[in-house]
């Protein structure tokens, strides 16, 4: 148990190599390893697409005969082999699964649709349902992923239907936000806002999805009233709404308006953490000691890629100056518009950072050849 929840500690946190280096050590020190071992050791694989350590894994189970017990391994197996594209392996072991809960149907699914393979993941959808097995939140939101991937507005509206039949939309969330994302990759956006309005409740994820729904097609008025609307309600904007933001102005054109956003995210949202400790005594016995804390807002690389991005374009070469970070993507986004405004002087400085930094950036070399032409 203590290394099972060692391993877990490491999975969990996004270091794969680190929990397969302490069940070698497990192995070594001739611990056995159980199913909860295993589950996890092969969500490490699927986390750093290690096929080869996950084939041993799926010997050691089928050997030990766990496979036909136990769903929950068998789920994270298929997983396994989804990530790592060993798509003929996921169906094999799907399979061969005496049972099948709708997590393992998920699993497949949504190995389909993070790569791409949308058809592949109706069909699986369509087989589950032949099967009898009634879907629940998970295998809706894989596939109304896969409906946004392609722009699948037909199928996108039956599962829509389906949802709230079952009346799933008005009790999850998650489906709703996916069911608005898919409306607004689908250029249905208007349907997508009238799902956003039904939601009996709305969380940061659903705001975002719908703001950047707006940006991507252009409707620059709708982001803005729709952000006003969002801070009436309360809700604290993330780094993930800024961005829409700023790519909403980069697309228009509207240089003051983003440089005002980029300013109002780091002065007013960018709060230094602050703890504060609260206890509550009730004779002499703590009851409860609660802490509460603020979050920062730092700039990612992409906040600063719309704001080089959005003045470049307009020529605003000096302002675009004080938003290049060391970082190869921004840099190159400089570096394009110097070319197509015809910039000389910034173009080749930029190209000697972009150097110092990758000096293996074909992309770099191309647009200062063009340049120099």
């Amino acid at each position: 148990m203590s290394w099972n929840m060692l391993i877990a500690g490491y999975v969990e946190h996004g270091l794969g190599d680190q929990a397969i280096k302490c069940f070698r050590q497990m192995d070594d020190e001739g611990i056995i390893s159980d199913d909860i071992t295993y589950t996890c050791i092969l969500n490490a694989c699927a986390a750093i697409m290690s096929l080869e350590i996950g084939e041993e894994i799926y010997a050691r189970v089928s050997k030990q005969g766990l496979l036909k017990e136990n769903v929950v391994l068998g789920t994270a197996l298929i997983n396994m082999y989804a990530k790592c594209l060993a798509f003929e392996r996921a169906c094999k072991v799907f399979d061969e699964l005496p049972e099948r809960d709708t997590v393992t149907w998920s699993a497949l699914i949504a190995g389909y649709v993070e790569n791409g393979l949308s058809d592949q993941a109706f069909e699986c959808f369509k087989r589950m349902e032949d099967e009898g097995v009634s879907p629940d939140a998970l295998p809706y939101v894989s596939t109304l992923k896969a409906c946004a991937g392609i722009g699948s507005l037909e199928v996108g509206e039956e599962l829509h239907a389906k949802v709230s039949e079952q009346g799933i939309l008005k009790k999850n969330i998650v489906v709703a936000t996916a069911l608005i994302d898919m409306y607004a990759k689908c250029g249905a956006l208007q349907r997508a806002g009238k799902v956003f309005d039904g939601l009996p409740q709305r969380d940061i994820v659903s705001w975002n999805v719908l703001i950047a729904g707006y940006a991507q097609a252009g409707q620059v008025d709708m982001v803005f009233s729709t952000f006003r609307r969002m801070r009436i309600e309360c809700i604290q904007p993330n780094l993930v709404t800024f961005l829409a933001l700023l790519n909403a102005c980069c697309h228009s054109a509207l240089l003051n308006q983003g440089e005002q956003l980029f300013h109002e995210m780091i002065v007013l949202y960018n709060l230094k953490p602050i703890i504060e400790h609260y206890t509550c005594v009730d004779e002499g016995q703590i009851i409860f000691d609660a802490i509460e804390q603020w979050y920062c807002l730092d700039p990612s690389i992409e906040h600063y890629n719309c704001m080089v991005d959005l003045f470049s374009r307009a020529g605003e070469f000096e302002k675009a100056k004080h938003y290049l970070v060391d970082d190869v993507s921004t840099l190159l986004a400089f570096l394009g518009a110097c070319h197509k405004l015809e910039n000389f002087d910034l173009g080749r400085l930029a190209f000697k950072k972009i150097v110092q930094l990758d000096e293996k950036c074909a992309a770099a070399y191309v647009c200062m050849a063009n340049i120099y032409a």
